[in-house]
This record gives structure tokens, C-alpha cells and sequence, in this order.
């Protein structure tokens, strides 16, 4: 599902570019989708490194974005996951990330992190999180709806526990 970044090595003058970026320096355009997730082509200050950034949005009910990330070893510790997750909420508007779905301990600190950045608003509940552009206009609906999927996996949760427990007294 999800392309494997190029492999980089970058100067001391492009570490430092790419060092001092901020989100709204990170261009987004679309490279296709495989019918589950679509493609993103994450557009960096330092044009070589593109490749080495790898995206991927799974659509979740078709509402939710759920981001998939790849950055090549060559570009990790310069900062940029936080950047580009935040560059990512005000270009799609959110992102979206399942409960129990992330398992790359840094990506969990860029969620948080998310959530005291200016100008986007984070929620969670028992399901998901979800982290959202104010500047949103379906701000709103999306919260509506997220709130929706947490009773609907509430209900879930009831009905198996009920089954179980009928399971066992008509057994």
C-alpha cells in the first residue's frame, strides 16, 4: 500500500534548508491512488528530496483522511514529520488516525504536537483521533460524524458482549 522512499543523502546546505522550513513551505499535488489509498507527492524547498518523503491518504467511510508516511532515513531528524503533518491538516483540511493504527512512536508525539499547533484542533475519543484545520468549513459535519463512528463501536462493543454472554447461558 505504501511506495518506499528513495534512499538520500542530503549536504549540510540542504539539512539546513530543510531544517528551517515551515508547513506552509510544503506543496501538495496528487500522484494517482491504487483504488484503496491515493498518492500524495510531498513538494519540498530541496526538489531531490521529494522522492524521499512518502504519502499516502486512506479514505475512512469515505470521509476520513487516514495519513500513511514513509520518510527515508536520509531526512529523519530534521523536524519534518511534524511540518509536513501540519501542512497535510491545512491542505486536506484533517487527517484522521485510528486508535491502535500507529505504531511509530514518533508519530504519536506528531499528533500531539498537532493538537498545540495554532490553528488546528485535535479531539479524540475512543476510536480515533482526529486533528482539524479551524479554517475548515466542514469543521462541524466532521465532528459530527466522528462522534457517530465512537457510538457506533460503543454499540458494537455491547451487541458482541451480548452475544457472548448469551452464548454462554444457552450453551
Amino acid at each position: 500500500m505504501l511506495r518506499l522512499p528513495k534512499p538520500i543523502q542530503l549536504s549540510p546546505q540542504e539539512k539546513a534548508i530543510l531544517e528551517n522550513i515551515s508547513a506552509k513551505d510544503i506543496e501538495w499535488e496528487e500522484d494517482g491512488d491504487n483504488g484503496f489509498v491515493i498518492y500524495l507527492i510531498c513538494n519540498l524547498p530541496v526538489e531531490r528530496a521529494n522522492p524521499s518523503i512518502q504519502i499516502a491518504i486512506q479514505p475512512i467511510q469515505d470521509i476520513f483522511y487516514q495519513v500513511h508516511i514513509n520518510i527515508d532515513k536520509g531526512l529523519q531528524g530534521l523536524k519534518l514529520s511534524n511540518k509536513v503533518y501540519e501542512s497535510l491538516v491545512k491542505w486536506l483540511g484533517h487527517i484522521y488516525s485510528g486508535k491502535g493504527r500507529v505504531q511509530n512512536p514518533i508519530i504519536k508525539k506528531v499528533l500531539f504536537n498537532l493538537s498545540k499547533t495554532s490553528g488546528i484542533t485535535c479531539y479524540e475519543n475512543s476510536v480515533a483521533k482526529i486533528c482539524i484545520s479551524d479554517s475548515n468549513p466542514e469543521k462541524k459535519e466532521l465532528l459530527k460524524k466522528f462522534q457517530i463512528i465512537e457510538n457506533r463501536s460503543i454499540l458494537k462493543e455491547m451487541l458482541f458482549s451480548r452475544i457472548k454472554h448469551s452464548e454462554r447461558i444457552y450453551k
